[in-house]
């Protein structure tokens, strides 16, 4: 039986708030901390705003425990609006009141619990909640310095996760990460071990401190079976081109082992016959690379007016050049209403030109290129201080890539060839257990062609439906064949 407590380290009118406990990372004995009146345990559904001195010293913790699928693996990840700490806890007990309640010192056992603390100062592993904190011992782990910080921000939402495994070479493997659960998006590595009581943790506890902040409020809390152990690599590979070594380094992918969502968009458009120039138009992309240079074009009259979409930069108005944050979206069908707007889009990145970082509404996606070539540059998050990109892919005409809620969501693509258009196909999808649709996608608005910290939303939109541009662009470009001859 664990007591309640915490390693939380206060600098402020909160220091001590689990009144014998040990704040965190001092070292002092435990007889030298004052004691002060223990914290108060309540659920997150009772409200205590109107009593700013409790909810200081409350913390909420979930009424009943979840259980991991497969004992002693899986991953944990909430979805909350976090107070000043949160806890998740994976244990061998399932009652939380007993998980936290008081006990001698004699009486503790120190081999049932998991315990993932998170503050706005930093984050750590222990083998459990202890009122002495020199009995409970932190669980050493590397620190990944990255872009992104392993603490919370009170108030603010976000998902934190936990992942445990316990067979192989990862037995004993714990995992922190936030927002996407990835390896990519990982912030702390630890290791406890192939241990008897570790492969019986079962029960998932969480617990946050609400202090000076709003109240937590959990907006979803998931468990997978399957723990983290590498992530899926972005380029799918058709089935009759996968190798041995493919599987092996983890440098393709099937279609097989993504998501129903995924699978179904990319049996709409892998087939041969899902390309640009057809024997009806066969030099559709000359007529394109024709329009994004001719003045006169429909193409490049529309990405003159959307120049400054995504800029901080006002642009001249009416704008007298093209920005290079432009591309157009010509889309396929109509919204049918699980994805973010139309499902399917033809886009076309001229020479140089670029999207804004931005994410993807939580959907799932695969994307074709369909000519030329297309750099795509993945990030950890939007809230990186300086945006980074882990990985950066070239994917080449015939290559598909994907991306789901949880993997490669946030992406700038750019088209890094000095004089070819890139044309691609974007497939967008949500599946049937996701009940709330975000219609937009975030960005980070641009100035001087560098992103900053300001993001705004983006509506997945229309510059033309297919069938029209297709017609439109092809006269077009005839006329202009039959007045020029002498050019061709």
């Amino acid at each position: 039986m664990l007591h309640h407590g915490s390693y939380l380290n206060f600098e402020h009118e909160h220091d001590d708030i689990f009144g014998d406990i040990d704040g965190g990372l001092r070292t002092e004995p435990v007889s030298s901390v004052p004691k002060r009146a223990p914290p108060t345990f309540t659920s997150f559904d009772e409200t205590i705003d109107n009593d700013p001195e409790r909810a200081a010293r409350t913390i909420m913790i979930t009424k009943e425990s979840r259980q991991l699928p497969i004992i002693g693996q899986g991953v944990v990840a909430v979805k909350i609006v976090p107070g000043q700490a949160l806890w998740i806890a994976l244990s061998t007990e399932s009652d939380p009141q007993k998980v936290l309640a008081d006990a001698s010192d004699d009486q503790v056992d120190p081999s049932v619990c998991i315990v993932l603390q998170i503050t706005a100062d930093g984050a750590q592993f222990t083998d459990g909640f202890r009122r002495n904190s020199v009995v409970t011992k932190e669980v050493e782990a590397i620190q990944f310095r990255g872009t992104s910080s392993n603490h919370l921000v009170p108030g603010v939402e976000d998902t934190y996760w936990v992942s445990l495994s316990k067979g192989g070479k990862q037995a004993g493997e714990l995992r922190y990460g936030r927002t996407y659960r990835s390896t990519t998006c990982t912030l702390q590595l630890a290791n406890v071990g192939q241990k008897e009581w570790v492969e019986q943790l079962k029960y998932v506890h969480v617990l946050s401190l609400q202090g000076d902040a709003p109240k937590p409020q959990i907006k979803k809390i998931i468990i997978d079976r399957y723990p983290i152990v590498y992530d899926l690599p972005p380029i799918i590979a058709d089935n009759n081109e996968l190798t041995l070594l493919d599987i092996d380094i983890n440098s393709k992918t099937s279609i097989a082992n993504l998501n129903p969502v995924c699978q179904r968009l990319y049996a709409n458009i892998a087939g041969p016959a899902i390309k640009v120039n057809d024997h009806t138009f066969p030099d559709f992309t000359d007529a394109i690379e024709w329009g994004i240079k001719e003045p006169t074009s429909m193409i490049y009259k529309r990405l003159l007016a959307k120049s400054g979409e995504f800029s901080g930069d006002k642009p001249k108005d009416p704008p007298t050049e093209v920005d290079k944050t432009t591309y157009l979206r010509v889309t396929l069908g109509l919204d049918e209403g699980r994805s973010p707007g139309i499902p399917y889009v033809m886009e076309i990145w001229p020479a140089g030109h670029q999207s804004p970082i931005h994410n993807h509404g939580e959907s799932y996606a695969v994307i074709k290129v369909l000519h030329g070539e297309i750099h795509s540059s993945y990030f950890k998050d939007l809230k990186e201080d300086k945006p980074i990109p882990y990985r950066v892919e070239k994917f080449e005409a015939g290559n598909v890539t994907w991306m789901d809620p949880e993997h490669y969501q946030v992406h700038q693509l750019r088209n890094l060839h000095p004089t070819q258009v890139c044309v691609t196909i974007q497939c967008y999808g949500y599946s049937a257990k996701q009940d709330q649709h975000d219609e937009t996608f975030t960005y980070l608005k641009e100035q001087g062609g560098e992103p900053t910290k300001d993001t705004d939303k983006f509506v997945p939109d229309s510059d033309w439906a297919f069938h029209v541009f297709r017609k439109e662009l092809k006269a077009e470009w005839e006329e202009w064949k039959k007045n020029n001859k002498k050019e061709l």
